[in-house]
């Protein structure tokens, strides 16, 4: 597991040593300079795309911060399990899906991940919440976490052009169901 940022500060440079090598060899089979500058971009974009898809899960540690604040860090994983490490307890291995993924509560606070569906098609049940306890892991049916605590889940977001709906996932501390209690008390 390696963090995202030097994720990209790996990928990145290998992508432009693409670009130069795959730019020199086309150069010499006497291709216009354009043509083999488009050509050699587009390949390095692509295979950075590629890499990021294929194969990766995000990873979201959480840790005390200061002045009663989180510290998430996020990570790139690249196999289908990641080992976890949490104090005081022995490693473990996290099994990893997907279209998922995986937060890591190194806190004694307790945590939830929630989803919130943006868009205008109809649903039939409630946007899904997926409780951290303290000190454990747990998977996210999303692929990334989009609002961290602290930032502020907008009431609507852009839908992709040829969608009705988008999902987004946000991270909070707190109790395990945010809802009011007069709310569970009428089920």
């Amino acid at each position: 597991m390696i963090t995202e940022t030097v994720f990209y500060a790996i990928a990145i440079p290998l992508a432009i040593g693409l670009a130069f090598g795959l730019f020199y060899v086309l150069r010499r089979l006497t291709m216009k300079t354009e043509t083999v500058a488009i050509l050699a971009i587009g390949a390095s974009v692509v295979t950075v795309s590629m890499v990021k898809m294929m194969g990766t899960t995000n990873v979201y540690v959480i840790e005390p911060g200061k002045e009663n604040q989180f510290d998430v860090t996020q990570y790139v994983n690249f196999s289908e399990s990641a080992a976890i490490e949490i104090p005081g307890q022995a490693p473990q291995q996290l099994a990893l899906s997907g279209r998922s993924c995986a937060v890591v509560n190194r806190t004694t606070n307790v945590f939830y991940a929630e989803e919130h569906t943006y868009g205008t098609g109809f649903s039939f049940s409630d946007d899904e919440r997926v409780d951290i306890a303290p000190m454990s892991a747990a998977l996210v049916p999303g692929s990334a976490i989009d609002y961290m605590p602290g930032e502020e889940v907008p009431s609507s977001v852009s839908v992709s052009k040829g969608s009705s709906s988008a999902t987004k996932w946000s991270l909070r501390a707190g109790p395990s169901d945010p809802r009011p209690v007069e709310e569970e008390q009428q089920q």
